[in-house]
C-alpha cells in the first residue's frame, strides 16, 4: 500500500510538471543523482535538508515563474519526500505572500551552501509548513524589509498536539557608493501544542498577541521571575558589505538571544561571526565563520540562556529530529561550543570546479570534519563529480551527477 501511494504521488508530480511546462516557458528543471555509502560524515548528515543519507538518492528541482506567480518544487523522488516547495504570489514588487514548505525570507547575505548554518533557521532540518507575508519599503538610500509568518511543527511521540511557530523580522539597510550597512532583528517563537500526559499550552488569539510581543505569563511556582509564553529565540544581525575593484567583502554577525538579557548583550559576543569574500571575475568564494555559544548560563537565573533547549518543549529547537538552526548547537542538552568553519568554491577553469568545507570545535577535543566536492562540467546541462569526506577519522568517497533538463 505504501509503495502504491509513493508511485501515485510520483506520477502526479511528473504529470503536474509536464502540464506546467506546457503552460509556461519560463522554468528551470533539474535532476540530481547521488551515490554514497551510508556513513557518519558530519557534512553529509548536516545541512542536508533533514534527509537521512541513503546509498542512492535522486532529487528533482523545478522552479517556474509566470507573471506574478512563482512555484518551486524540490523533491527526493527516491524517498517520496518534498523539500523546500512553495507557491508565492507578488501583489507588487514590494509585497508578496508565500505558502508551502520553506525556510526563511530573511538574511539574504548568508551563503547557505557554504555556511555552517544560520543561528535560527538553516538547511539542517526539513522545512516547515508555513504561510508568510513579506514587504519592502525604500526611502532614499534606506531600504526596509519586514515580514511575518505562521508555521507548524509536527505531532510525534512526545507532542500530542503539534506546537505552532511564530516568526517575524525587520531589516534596515543603507547603501552608499561601494558600501552597505545593515541591521536586523529576527524573532522566532514556539508556542501552543500539548505534551503527552500534560496539560495543553496556551492557545487562542489573545495568547498569540502575547507571543507576538513576547509578553510574560504569571510566575510559576519555584521560578525566580516570570517567563514569556512559549519558547522564544532570536538574533540581532549586523552586516557590512564593501565592493572593491576585484573582490566583494561581506562581514556579518548574528547575535543570538533567548531572553531579554541576551537582547541587551548580557551573553557577550555569543553568536555567528562571518567573513565572505567573492571575486567578481572568477566568482571564487571564500568563507570564514566563527561560532561561539560558551556564554550561556553565565549568571543564572538572570542570564540563563539555553539557546536551543527549553523546559516546556523537551525536543527543543528541532523539527523531525533535526536541529532547526546551526547544527553545531545541541537541541537536547546545553553543550557550549566554539567552532571554526571554512567554506570555499573554487572555479579552476571553465569546466572544473571544487567546493571545500572544513569545520572543527576548538573548545574541546574534536576531529577535523571536511567535505571536498570536485565537479566536471561536460556541457551547459550536464555535470558529474566526486565527493571526498571525513568519516570517523577515515576518508569516504561518493559520486554525484546533475542533469539540467531546461
Amino acid at each position: 500500500m505504501c509503495n502504491q501511494k509513493k508511485l501515485l504521488q510520483n506520477k502526479f508530480l511528473i504529470f503536474f510538471i509536464l502540464i506546467s511546462t506546457a503552460i509556461c516557458q519560463n522554468y528551470d528543471l533539474k535532476v540530481d543523482l547521488k551515490s554514497i555509502p551510508k556513513n557518519n560524515s558530519w557534512f553529509l548528515n548536516t545541512n542536508n535538508f533533514g534527509i537521512e543519507n541513503e546509498k542512492f538518492d535522486g532529487r528533482l528541482f523545478f522552479l517556474m515563474n509566470y507573471k506574478d506567480f512563482e512555484l518551486k518544487i524540490n523533491s527526493i523522488i527516491t524517498q517520496n519526500q518534498f523539500l523546500e516547495s512553495y507557491f508565492k504570489y507578488s501583489f507588487s514588487k514590494k509585497t508578496n505572500i508565500k505558502l508551502g514548505k520553506y525556510y526563511k525570507d530573511y538574511s539574504g547575505y548568508l551563503n547557505n551552501e557554504l555556511s555552517s548554518g544560520h543561528m535560527l533557521i538553516s538547511n539542517n532540518a526539513m522545512p516547515m509548513k508555513k504561510i508568510g507575508l513579506n514587504h519592502s519599503y525604500l526611502v532614499k538610500n534606506f531600504k526596509f524589509d519586514f515580514g511575518i509568518s505562521h508555521g507548524f511543527f509536527d505531532k510525534n511521540s512526545l507532542y500530542q498536539k503539534a506546537p505552532y511557530l511564530h516568526e517575524k523580522y525587520i531589516f534596515m539597510g543603507i547603501s552608499r557608493q561601494h558600501d552597505f550597512i545593515g541591521i536586523g532583528f529576527i524573532h522566532e517563537a514556539m508556542w501552543a501544542g500539548k505534551i503527552n500526559n500534560l496539560k495543553a499550552f496556551p492557545l487562542g488569539f489573545q495568547n498569540f498577541l502575547k507571543v507576538l510581543i513576547a509578553a510574560d505569563e504569571p510566575i510559576r511556582e519555584g521560578q525566580p521571575h516570570a517567563n514569556a509564553i512559549g519558547n522564544h529565540i532570536g538574533v540581532w544581525e549586523f552586516v557590512y558589505k564593501k565592493n572593491l575593484l576585484k573582490n566583494n567583502l561581506t562581514f556579518y554577525y548574528q547575535h543570538i538571544f533567548e531572553d531579554t538579557s541576551g537582547i541587551r548583550f548580557a551573553n557577550k559576543y555569543d553568536g555567528l561571526w562571518g567573513l565572505k569574500i567573492v571575486n567578481s571575475e572568477s566568482k571564487n568564494i571564500f568563507l570564514l565563520e566563527y561560532l561561539e555559544t560558551t556564554n550561556q548560563n553565565i549568571d543564572p537565573p538572570y542570564v540563563e540562556e539555553s539557546y536551543y533547549n527549553h523546559w516546556d518543549y523537551p525536543y527543543g529547537w528541532s523539527f523531525k529530529g533535526n536541529v532547526i538552526g546551526n547544527p553545531h548547537i545541541n537541541s537536547l542538552n546545553v553543550v557550549p561550543v566554539s567552532v571554526v568553519h571554512l567554506g570555499s568554491i573554487v572555479n579552476i577553469n571553465q569546466i572544473l570546479s571544487g567546493k571545500f568545507l572544513l569545520s572543527r570545535k576548538i573548545n574541546k577535543q574534536d576531529d577535523l570534519n571536511f567535505l571536498i566536492n570536485l565537479s566536471r562540467k561536460f556541457n551547459d546541462n550536464l555535470s558529474a563529480g566526486i565527493l571526498l569526506f571525513s568519516e570517523s577519522g577515515n576518508v569516504g568517497i561518493g559520486l554525484k551527477t546533475s542533469w539540467k533538463l531546461k
